[in-house]
């Protein structure tokens, strides 16, 4: 499909049997028991090793980015002794699952709101025991044993999961000890998950999302190079038949209000293992193609989970992490077709490309069901327009960038654009759900 990297399951050693209610462990990564060895279900150390360099060779160039879990181990009902290898009871909170009204308060800027982020940073996730990170002991472990196997298979970056659950102050300490263990300084990459899903302030989510990237005295620094753009994914679900303007209220709060260290490396994404897929709460293929269409021209790291090139539907976890190889691999999918072509947009070596890549974010036209915008990198431009309707829609006498004269649209190639002398182009009208690409490339 033309993916530049791949971001994979945690790896490290989980709990193996049944639980007591007799559901089988799981074997996603985020049950960990053991974080110095490699689960068996994935294979050994050698294999991931020999994976990572097939991704690295030359004909595939493919980066490989971990998922790394610092925050908790398996759940108190499999180990209720908390007796792990390298951790026992005291490396622990024992504070109990974290209450709904924490998740309730934690955008408040008050002190109810210090409450409930304290209790959120403190508390179990579900039953999932809780580890203390504010220990010096317990950072230092953590961080040699995902640096180990890390630094083994020549990893390229980290995807931090339960962020949020995790005091920004401890995020730093362990972020400093990693890249300290990591071998190849340049291979220090980090996205953490700080989950925001539904809620509806895009103020409220950049500023509790992008703390964690930001460097700040108080905590001692940035505890993730960037984190998923939970901000734009909830504006995605909500632009549709009427909702566009909350596009440009991401762009505000992505790019105007400094709440992101570097709001140009964010993960943008539309579905993921932590929320319903995609097409389980649109299920409509043209919203999908849009959808996609738009975190691929949008500044930031598109994110495409598995399964989206065909399609998949699937509600809330477990439902949204039903295996690929039950639904059947078909690379002529229409998805998979177009996010081959998404890719082969952006990683063009022309205006194109490069625009789509480096390019500032400028807004040009945003209403209730239309916005367009442009990526702008000295010469290279690129204009983006998007009808959000399920109706046809005009745009007019808007100012572009990408020069005077007859533009073929970049994607497909079915769609011509005329821009005036003036910069201006006059009227141009866009089918449902359409989102078109044009650019200065010849």
């Amino acid at each position: 499909m033309g993916f530049t990297a791949v971001w994979i399951t945690p790896v490290v050693y989980n709990f193996q049997g049944v639980c007591h209610d007799g559901r089988e462990a799981a074997h996603h990564g985020y049950w960990a028991e053991d974080f110095s060895k490699i689960d068996p279900h994935l294979g050994s150390l050698d294999k991931l090793r020999e994976m990572v360099n097939t991704a690295h060779a030359k004909d595939n160039d493919i980066d490989v980015i971990i998922d790394m879990v610092f925050n908790h181990m398996c759940p108190a009902e499999v180990r209720p002794d908390y007796q792990y290898p390298y951790f026992s009871w005291n490396d622990f909170h024992h504070n109990g699952t974290i209450p709904q009204w924490a998740y309730d308060n934690e955008y408040r800027i008050d002190e109810e709101g210090d409450k409930a982020r304290w209790v959120i940073e403190n508390y179990d996730v579900e039953d999932l025991n809780d580890l203390d990170t504010s220990q010096d002991y317990v950072r230092d472990t953590l961080t040699s044993q995902h640096a180990y196997y890390y630094n083994y298979i020549s990893a390229d970056g980290m995807r931090l999961d339960t962020f949020k659950h995790i005091s920004k102050a401890d995020g730093v300490q362990i972020r400093n000890r990693m890249n300290a263990k990591i071998t190849i300084p340049k291979k220090t990459f980090s996205m953490g998950e700080v989950y925001a899903a539904g809620h509806n302030s895009q103020s409220d989510v950049a500023g509790r999302t992008g703390w964690y990237t930001i460097e700040d005295g108080q905590s001692g620094g940035k505890a993730a190079d960037s984190v998923l753009n939970f901000a734009l994914y909830n504006a995605i679900n909500s632009m549709f038949d009427g909702g566009a303007r909350i596009l440009s209220e991401a762009k505000r709060y992505q790019f105007d209000e400094g709440k992101y260290g570097d709001p140009y490396i964010l993960g943008s994404f539309i579905d993921n293992h932590d929320v319903a897929r995609f097409l389980s709460v649109h299920d409509n293929w043209d919203e999908l193609k849009e959808s996609l269409t738009l975190i691929f021209t949008w500044p930031g790291i598109p994110i495409v989970y598995y399964g989206t090139e065909q399609a998949m539907h699937g509600g809330a976890d477990p439902d949204n992490r039903y295996p690929l190889w039950k639904v059947g691999y078909n690379k002529d999918h229409p998805i998979y077709k177009h996010i081959q072509k998404l890719n082969q947009l952006r990683n063009g070596n022309n205006e194109t490309g490069w625009g789509l890549r480096y390019g500032d974010m400028v807004e040009r036209w945003s209403n209730e069901y239309l916005y367009a915008f442009e990526r702008i990198d000295g010469v290279n431009k690129v204009l983006v327009m998007l009808n959000t309707s399920n109706l046809n829609q005009k745009i007019y006498d808007l100012t572009t960038e990408i020069g005077p004269g007859w533009h073929t649209e970049k994607l497909y190639g079915n769609k011509k654009l005329e821009v005036q002398e003036n910069g201006k182009i006059n009227e141009f009208w866009l089918a449902p759900y359409e989102i078109l690409v044009f650019s200065n490339e010849p």
